[in-house]
């Protein structure tokens, strides 16, 4: 039986390599694999953000890192990644708040509860401490799964060129503008099952 830590956050930066050859493996075994392989990103896929970002993980029995998503606080639009694709949202005016991207679980752990341990970690740290809001970008069948738990569909992300996903209009803008609802909604459904 396999078996993983809950999501914590990252501490040895040494490791950040792990993540970005995991972000490759698991969409090169995705069901609908992209231009994202090991041909095509020899070197893992990061980016700017990943080395200001706080950087969760969970790891297997031989203390491998088999899930992460990482989470920038934002003091400025202009911070973001292509902000150009959030012009048209009316935000709240508080800043900082966070921007949550590239969670990714290995492909032998899917289906184990591990994507909404993510979830709830993610909105236990918005609420700890005290984040007016939350944004991310996600593929339609996230926006579908997250707007049960109080995210807002804020409607399509303008395409990006040259961004290594093909389907960019399919990838939607979220905002949580109240995490503590959302945990209670994640806590009422897990009664449930």
């Amino acid at each position: 039986m396999k078996t993983f830590t809950e999501p914590e956050v990252l501490t040895d930066k040494s490791r950040l390599q792990e993540i970005f050859d995991l972000r490759v493996y698991a969409w090169e075994k995705s069901p609908s694999p992209v231009n994202i392989n090991r041909k095509t990103y020899p070197n893992g896929l990061f980016d700017k953000f990943d080395q200001s970002a706080i950087h969760k993980v969970s790891y297997n029995e031989k203390n491998e890192i088999i899930a992460a998503e990482r989470v920038n606080i934002i003091h400025n639009l202009e911070d973001l990644p292509h902000p150009e694709q959030f012009a048209n949202i009316d935000l709240p005016d508080k800043r900082p708040f966070l921007y949550s991207s590239r969670l990714v679980i290995h492909p032998e752990y899917r289906k184990m509860g591990l994507k909404e341990l993510y979830d709830i970690a993610r909105l236990q740290f918005q609420v700890e401490n005290d984040f007016a809001f939350s944004l991310a970008k996600t593929f339609l069948f996230r926006t579908k799964e997250l707007t049960k738990f109080g995210w807002e569909d804020c409607g399509e992300a303008p395409p990006i060129k040259d961004y290594p996903f093909p389907y960019g209009e399919n990838i939607l803008i979220i905002l949580l503008k109240n995490a503590q609802t959302a945990l209670d909604n994640f806590e009422e459904i897990s009664k449930r099952r």
